[in-house]
């Protein structure tokens, strides 16, 4: 009897483990992504700070997968590639690490990201967009853009007028972000559905 029993609970075990499998296989699948600092170094030796996505710990019960383009970059930054199985949604909990103090100040210079994947709706794309106003250039430069289009105004001549008597255009807000923009802190949950796979 004892051997049957074990293989009764074995069998029952492998029942609920393929359960599990088939619950997971048509849910939303998830990965953890992470915008943080690094560096990367040029061909002539010089190193360049910047920021970029980095894979997280995978998500229990997810199979979707979440890897470094370069599988040699460890501790250093590589694109990343996501791969979700055909049929499924896909939700990328993205941590933003980008928060910097400037040398000199106490105050924390935050940056928002947020993900666009080319050619899938979702993350917020075209729902959350947003904008900031656009800086003023009115002392950056002459009040020409073109100095062949105005010559008797010298480089540097703040832009009230010019000897055109005309002034540059006002520009408009900038779009600072197409889909759901992120902040420093806990992760945000972004949810793709119906996405359109590529074979």
């Amino acid at each position: 009897m004892r051997t049957l029993s074990s293989t009764m609970k074995a069998s029952v075990l492998l029942a609920g483990m393929l359960l599990a499998g088939t619950v997971a296989a048509f849910g939303q699948q998830q990965i953890n992504l992470t915008a943080a600092p690094t560096t990367t170094t040029l061909p002539d030796g010089s190193v360049l700070p910047m920021w970029g996505y980095f894979c997280g710990t995978a998500v229990a019960g997810s199979t979707a997968k979440c890897a470094a383009t370069n599988p040699g970059s460890t501790g250093t930054w590589s694109p990343v590639v996501i791969t979700v199985p055909s049929g499924q949604g896909l939700t990328i909990n993205l941590t933003n690490s980008l928060s910097f103090t400037p040398t000199g100040s106490t105050t924390a210079n935050v940056i928002p990201t947020s993900i666009v994947i080319v050619g899938q709706v979702g993350g917020g794309l075209g729902s959350a967009r947003t904008s900031t106003a656009s800086p003023d250039h009115s002392e950056k430069q002459g009040c020409a853009t073109w100095f062949i289009a105005d010559p008797n105004t010298p480089p540097g001549t703040p832009c009230t007028t010019n000897t055109l008597g005309a002034l540059p255009p006002a520009q408009g807000p900038r779009v600072q972000s197409m889909a759901t923009e992120v902040m420093p802190g806990p992760f945000a949950p972004l949810k793709w559905t119906g996405l359109n796979h590529r074979t």
